[in-house]
């Protein structure tokens, strides 16, 4: 009895939300491929409209009555837990100015573009230009006005901390952050020393290899550089690690569409109606960054890309699909609120696992038809190794950011970037830089998920080489096999924790990325699952 009458709890629940959130994700990805304030408009319509469905005292207590009794079906209590937290940020309703801003922060997003002079410069144009110039005013003139965005969209970022936090502190919750980290089944503590294992791991080899990039920069530029700036550094953020000096793109010709298809193909996996249904291209008004979205859990699965023929987008591509590849193989006969992923790190995790790739060399000469490079393990470390002091910038800065959304950011942010990525503020220091971020806007508390997945990589990665018959992902359907019943099937059915350690033998531990950052072996090697 208990059981049945908890199915028609969930049913309820989700015919109550099921079509208005669909709605929101379809309205978004309009947005993303054309925005304009009529589609802007909408979006914030359709946010609300489901922000009101998902605010239901009654409902919520009769979600935690069903959970308070002896429910025989551990996917039934599976799911109605899922869905209790789906609805704790809902118990009081979200200011609809927060919807308001948060709608018109990822107009402004999407809209931007770096204006030099009179030249009006893509996302990847500006990436160019940091990347291959040489002269020091183009680069710093072209940085500071890709940042300028941050400037024109800081004072909403604020705005927005400060609301979600308060709408944080009525739920009980300390601030935004805490209560993003309880929904994702999450601990506080842990993440912390996650994050802490990480800057102490990399600590001396992200010095070493800092050295480098500045050596690097002087041999671009063609003269010593006494204080590295971030212009200096091929990339606004330097999130990821610029090419070295005499050193050619070496997919500067390729077609990133055909190698993300080819190498699916070859794992078989079956990707073709995602890529039937995507918007790969750049063009005027079209988001100029990079996404998957599945619309309606049911197997309607895009993604955008702004596709030019580069390493960037290749391993883009990889990973893009990467994440398409698991919402497509779902199990869609789980209820409707389990089709996802059990938290993002995972899905980020498939996504990296695959994007990886582009440094692989059996990839590299079986699927890109490229010469062998001895080189190219070493810089897939040092490129992890700056994406991982990287992300320890953003995660740490959001955990300020949401401890007090009024102090000065601008230092905190530079403090940081100093600290953890050895990059010297600049003079005059930009007003709000920092915001110039999409995710500190628009994906708030996400960050850490990336350097989660990058665990989960690594882990997917050892497991396949040393437990997958084949011990290779390229052109190796056992390893498509494996990702599709072990990782993608279970769905939310399991704690992200609880399937990554069925399906790697390990549960999610920092020391399994920093063997891969530092090509070391694991201080805590995976049990065997077969």
């Amino acid at each position: 009895m208990p059981d049945r009458a908890a199915r028609r709890v969930l049913a309820a629940w989700i015919d109550r939300i099921r079509p208005a959130q669909e709605t929101l994700a379809r309205l978004r990805w309009e947005a993303a491929c054309e925005a304009t304030p009529e589609v802007r408009a909408r979006v914030e319509g359709a946010a609300l409209a489901l922000d009101r469905r998902l605010t239901d005292p009654i409902g919520v207590g009769k979600v935690e009555q069903s959970l308070s009794e002896r429910i025989e079906d551990p996917v039934l209590h599976r799911a109605l837990s899922r869905m209790k937290l789906r609805l704790l940020p809902h118990r009081v309703p979200r200011p609809e100015s927060l919807v308001t801003l948060e709608a018109g922060l990822q107009e402004r997003f999407a809209t931007f573009r770096t204006q030099v002079d009179s030249r009006s410069l893509a996302a990847h144009e500006v990436a160019a230009t940091l990347r291959e110039a040489t002269d020091e005013t183009e680069l710093e003139r072209t940085w500071r006005a890709a940042v300028r965005l941050g400037e024109q969209v800081v004072d909403d970022v604020r705005a927005a901390a400060r609301e979600r936090n308060e709408h944080a502190r009525a739920l009980g919750q300390p601030d935004f952050r805490a209560l993003r980290l309880v929904c994702e089944e999450l601990d506080v503590a842990d993440l912390d020393r996650f994050l802490t294992e990480l800057e102490e791991g990399t600590h001396a080899a992200w010095r070493e290899e800092k050295a480098r990039l500045d050596r690097g920069v002087a041999a671009r530029l063609g003269h010593p550089v006494g204080t590295p700036y971030p212009w200096h550094l091929g990339d606004v953020f330097l999130q990821s690690r610029p090419p070295e000096a005499g050193r050619s793109d070496p997919f500067a010709h390729a077609d990133p569409v055909a190698l993300m298809r080819r190498t699916f193909e070859g794992v078989g996996l079956d990707v073709s109606s995602a890529l039937a249904a995507s918007d790969l291209y750049p063009r005027k008004g079209k988001n100029q960054h990079a996404f998957c979205t599945h619309i309606d859990r049911a197997g309607d699965v895009r993604v955008l890309c702004n596709v030019v023929p580069s390493q960037r987008w290749v391993r883009t591509m990889l990973h893009e699909f990467g994440h398409a590849a698991y919402d497509l193989y779902h199990d869609f006969d789980l209820p409707w609120n389990l089709v996802r992923p059990p938290h993002a790190c995972v899905t980020e995790g498939v996504a990296m696992f695959f994007d990886r790739h582009v440094h692989d060399a059996l990839w590299r000469e079986s699927i890109a038809g490229l010469p062998p490079d001895e080189e190219a393990a070493a810089h897939a470390r040092a490129e992890l190794l700056t994406f991982v002091r990287w992300g320890l910038v953003m995660s740490r800065f959001e955990e300020r950011l949401y401890e007090d959304p009024d102090q000065d950011l601008d230092t905190v942010w530079w403090d940081l970037v100093e600290r953890l990525q050895g990059i010297a503020r600049p003079d005059p220091l930009p007003r709000g830089a920092w915001a110039a971020k999409i995710h500190l806007a628009c994906f708030p508390v996400y960050y850490h998920s990336y350097l989660l997945g990058a665990c989960v990589a690594s882990q997917l990665g050892r497991h396949v080489r040393e437990s997958v018959p084949g011990g290779t992902l390229v052109d190796n359907p056992e390893a498509g096999r494996w990702l599709r019943e072990a990782v993608f099937a279970p769905s939310a059915r399991l704690r992200w924790d609880v399937l990554v350690e069925r399906a790697t033998g390990s549960e999610p531990r920092a020391d399994a990325l920093l063997a891969d950052v530092l090509d070391v072996e694991p201080t805590h090697p995976a049990r065997r699952t077969r």
